[in-house]
């Protein structure tokens, strides 16, 4: 039902009710019965804010009054409504998402919150459409080098599958762009909101976690290329040093400054790439910072194994130990 027929329903009751008595008015009791308010809540954001601008006119243009009526008083049932039909539909049981989305992209083992539909041709909550195309959060991407996370967000739009990326710290409000972004009609953006919000905490802890870096843009990688186009300044010492014939192999020394305006240059924290690179098993054993002997005297700095870079004597990284291999 949109706003235009609420509006309609609504002037003919207060006619009805209207004796004739410029003096006696119909309360907001007898008009906004327990069924209207249910209509005014089930509205779209939007259409709510219409039918009340639509309201005032038309009761104007009558010469129509409800005794006690104001826009607080009618916003005030209106939301009370609203949290009853949300908590009506908390209490429904979660449903398969894979159910309306057979063929979505890894919609297996993710749930819809209760009350909520989810389908290729869109998300209904309590028989209203908030959007039209189908919309869920497959999984979340982390980057450990740069401490971020992504909310993978997949949608339905023009008959095709659709895949976004968004910062999982940004608020709700951005995935709702990113739907919009993606080709689909959001009608309702509150009601998407809402659902959003529901379907992650409800499948936080159920989504696949993939610990890549976002695209591919892994920072070892980049590093690799940094280290072989400047060895000769690590053989120099300038940049760091070359350890040869250790117990764990040839070694490479960073000198700390190095590593950090590495870093800087592509918005990675040292701290957290080191700890990310410990994880990963490319610095040397018992990684960390170690002592090195520079010739400018003794630095604690990062230690890699020579055999990580393709570099030196027509050393060749082998393919097990390429980041992502």
């Amino acid at each position: 039902m949109s706003a235009d027929d609420v509006v309609s329903r609504v002037v003919e009751r207060v006619r009805e009710l209207s004796p004739g008595d410029a003096e006696s008015r119909p309360t907001m009791a007898e008009v906004f019965t327990a069924e209207v308010v249910r209509e005014l809540a089930m509205l779209p954001a939007a259409e709510y804010e219409k039918f009340k601008l639509a309201l005032e006119a038309e009761l104007l243009l009558a010469g129509l009054k409800v005794a006690g009526l104001s826009e607080r008083k009618l916003d005030r049932l209106v939301e009370a409504e609203r949290m009853r039909l949300e908590e009506e539909r908390l209490r429904e049981p979660p449903a398969p998402l894979s159910e309306g989305c057979a063929d979505g992209p890894d919609a297996g083992g993710l749930l819809l919150p209760g009350g909520w539909a989810v389908g290729p041709g869109g998300v209904v909550g309590g028989g209203v459409r908030v959007c039209a195309g189908a919309v869920y959060v497959a999984g979340r991407l982390v980057d450990p080098e740069r401490a971020r996370a992504y909310l993978r967000v997949v949608v339905c739009a023009d008959g095709e599958w659709r895949q976004a990326l968004v910062p999982a710290s940004a608020p709700l409000k951005a995935l709702v762009k990113a739907v919009k972004d993606l080709g689909v009609l959001v009608e309702d953006e509150e009601g998407l909101t809402s659902y959003l919000k529901a379907f992650l905490s409800l499948n936080w802890s159920r989504m696949a976690v993939a610990r890549v870096g976002v695209d591919e843009d892994c920072l070892f990688e980049a590093f690799r290329e940094f280290v072989a186009e400047r060895w000769d300044d690590f053989l120099s010492e300038r940049l760091g040093k070359v350890v040869r014939r250790t117990p764990e192999g040839d070694l490479l020394a960073v000198r700390p400054e190095v590593l950090g305006r590495f870093c800087r240059a592509h918005g990675a924290n040292v701290r957290q790439v080191l700890s990310a690179w410990r994880a990963h098993g490319w610095l040397a054993q018992e990684g960390g910072l170690r002592p090195v002997r520079f010739r400018s005297g003794v630095r604690r700095a990062p230690v890699f194994p020579v055999s990580l870079f393709a570099v030196g004597d027509g050393v060749e990284v082998p393919r097990e130990s390429r980041p992502g291999g």
